[in-house]
């Protein structure tokens, strides 16, 4: 009976994300008190309003709802607000105005071998669109960063996960 017992409670499959591997690797030093989780939600959330043009009219009210909703401090804004301003003025959205093709938190998931069993390797990518010799990923982070220098770290730790979105984007679309 035992013996039963340890095969079926073997597992036969594993899943993990993207993110879940990024987790195991040690982030860069940050050099400034950053918000968290729940500040890099408002923001993703805002981002994606913003690029389906779905932010209402009265935009300064749906950030005070969104830091509530994170119970977050009304207080932070005049930042997010700063934040969302910056976003719009930005290169990026310069390329995802005149692009046809935008794709906003695009979730995936490939079969690829995990830990030694068969598996799923899910994620979900922030912001993908399309320009004239292909396609931009864009993640989206908000870790608090002081220097160029951090920046460029943050950028060096982040760039398998992004070359890993690259990957699975390709083998889905060809």
């Amino acid at each position: 009976q035992e013996a039963r017992f340890q095969v079926i409670k073997k597992p036969t499959y594993a899943t993990t994300s993207i993110t879940e591997d990024m987790q195991t690797e040690e982030l860069p030093r940050r050099s400034a008190e950053g918000l968290g989780k729940r500040y890099g939600n408002v923001i993703h959330r805002l981002f994606e309003d913003a690029v389906r043009g779905q932010l209402p009219g009265n935009t300064e009210a749906y950030v005070c709802y969104l830091l509530k909703m994170g119970s977050l401090d009304t207080d932070l804004t005049r930042e997010v607000m700063e934040v969302l301003q910056a976003f719009q003025s930005s290169a990026i959205w310069e390329e995802i105005e005149r692009s046809e093709t935008v794709y906003t938190e695009v979730p995936f998931g490939l079969t690829q071998e995990v830990d030694g069993l068969p598996g799923v390797m899910r994620g979900v990518i922030d912001l993908l669109y399309r320009v004239p010799d292909g396609w931009k990923i864009v993640d989206y982070k908000t870790d608090a960063l002081a220097t160029d220098r951090d920046v460029q770290a943050l950028a060096a730790h982040y760039a398998p996960q992004i070359t890993a979105y690259a990957g699975h984007w390709e083998r889905i679309t060809g």
